[in-house]
């Protein structure tokens, strides 16, 4: 009965959050509550931002313990980046599970604490670049024992080293062959802590093959798939394709003179598997100009020629942050306590749309998302970094209104010049359009970097209604070199 109840524990301790993209399971605190058997604790879907900490037991019945990758068809592919004395470039990095899980070149996927014997390892990936799986099987961990399974057999194959493994790829070698080794033996039935995970990512991809998983950027249309990438939102793209690709120099044409990036900001990489090309693009925000709108790349079959896969690069100069929708959907809550995000450029418009008057809204959770807000003046622009001189807001004058109206009349910098301006001709009630509109550097003086990451706060005419809003806004200088 002992021994149910500390598994009991242990196995509700392996659900364990920190915040929402880390993930802890720690197993450390078991004391012979283990058994031989697939204990799964763990099924967890593993986003590409996320990562996850794991500790295996200090020991059960005097044996140390070590967490081991399981077997996968997976692989992963990391574009990380490499300078030289004249740029900057990122190149592709093809990485097995025992990779990703911490390893570089040798030993298992584990290492002690300092003065302890626990065997723990982090999984995250890179903070730039593409992370992707190739298929969406799940990756396993097993925390085992060291040395020999019960059978008398050693648990893992011995890893080839990164420099041997790279040249077997470069040949077009078996993917599946050249990292086996990598691995170890399948533990299944002998594995004493049992996780799983998915990845997920962000891309597009060949409709057979579903490289990619983004439901959100992906709009089938007849047979094929049309993903619409906001190179704003989503900088780093990967377009999978097992045919050809149309026009054959699709991806080098994206980007051109007149197009969002320099050969100092774009990466152009291709990775073989079985002649499988993965191609990959990165444009670099600083970069980018408004001459772009955009362009695209389609996957044809080898044989009927026919689209199976496109991805559209698109830049919108116009944005919008419906409140109202945010409100209705999300319980009066702001997203990650953001209302909205936006990236502004010069000639930019932002639609703010505003909760109507008839809203019904529940006092006692407004009260307590906007109790900060409260004290605030209630049009403003400020920045995070508590620049008190660099930008401010001034509010309309006059009788407070009854009903929600919402309005900016003017929005300067310190020396008085119209950074922002309000769209007249487009102002409704309930609806905002702000414009940013320096298209020419020499005419103020103000530093950009001070508004690098700006909030817009707005509240209604009436002070005792809270309505607030809280608006992120990246700002991008016109004087970039």
């Amino acid at each position: 009965m002992e021994s149910v109840c500390v598994f009991l524990f242990l196995f509700l301790q392996s659900f364990t959050l920190v915040y929402a993209d880390h993930q802890h399971y720690d197993f450390s605190n078991g004391r012979d509550s283990l058994k031989y058997g697939n204990s799964k604790h763990v099924d967890s879907t593993f986003n590409a931002s996320n990562t996850i900490d794991i500790k295996c037991p200090n020991n059960v019945k005097g044996n140390k313990y070590r967490l081991y990758p399981g077997p996968s068809d997976n692989y992963m592919i990391s574009l990380e980046l490499a300078c030289n004395d004249k740029k900057c470039f990122k190149i592709p990095h093809i990485v097995s599970m025992s990779d990703l899980l911490g390893t570089v070149s040798e030993s298992v996927v584990s290492w002690p604490e300092a003065g302890k014997d626990v065997t723990q390892v982090r999984l995250a990936p890179p903070d730039d670049g593409i992370l992707v799986s190739r298929k969406f099987r799940d990756f396993r961990f097993f925390c085992m024992k060291d040395g020999l399974d019960i059978h008398g057999q050693i648990r893992y194959l011995k890893k080839e080293i990164e420099r041997e493994l790279m040249p077997k790829l470069a040949t077009n070698l078996r993917l599946r062959d050249a990292i086996k080794k990598y691995e170890p033996n399948d533990p299944i039935g002998t594995a004493d802590i049992y996780l799983a995970a998915n990845s997920v990512t962000h891309g597009c991809g060949d409709i057979v093959t579903n490289l990619f998983l983004n439901s959100d950027s992906k709009i089938k249309k007849g047979d094929i798939f049309d993903c619409a990438i906001d190179i704003e939102k989503y900088p780093d793209v990967g377009f999978y394709c097992t045919g050809k690709f149309d026009p054959p120099e699709c991806f080098r044409r994206m980007y051109t003179s007149n197009s969002p990036g320099t050969l100092n900001s774009i990466t152009h990489n291709a990775i073989h598997d079985k002649r499988k090309p993965l191609r990959t693009v990165t444009a670099l925000r600083k970069y980018m100009n408004g001459t772009f709108s955009s362009t695209y790349c389609r996957c044809l079959d080898p044989v009927t020629k026919d689209v199976r896969a496109m991805i559209t690069l698109f830049y919108s100069p116009d944005h919008t942050c419906d409140i109202t929708e945010m409100l209705n959907e999300n319980g009066y809550k702001p997203y990650f306590n953001e209302w909205c995000k936006v990236v502004f450029k010069p000639g930019n418009t932002l639609r703010i749309t505003f909760p109507p008057e008839n809203l019904l809204l529940d006092p006692n959770t407004h009260n307590v998302i906007l109790n900060e807000y409260m004290n605030k003046q209630c049009v403003s622009l400020f920045s995070p970094s508590d620049v008190k001189k660099s930008v401010f807001a001034r509010r309309k004058s006059g009788r407070a209104a009854r009903r929600s109206t919402y309005d900016i009349v003017e929005i300067t910098d310190f020396f008085g010049n119209n950074v922002f301006e309000v769209d007249d001709s487009k102002r409704k009630d309930g609806i905002v359009t702000i414009k940013y509109n320096i298209s020419d550097s020499k005419k103020t003086a103000v530093d950009f970097h001070y508004l690098q990451y700006t909030w817009f706060k707005l509240c209604p005419y009436n002070p005792d209604e809270n309505i607030t809003a809280t608006i992120s806004v990246i700002i991008v200088p016109t004087n970039v070199t």
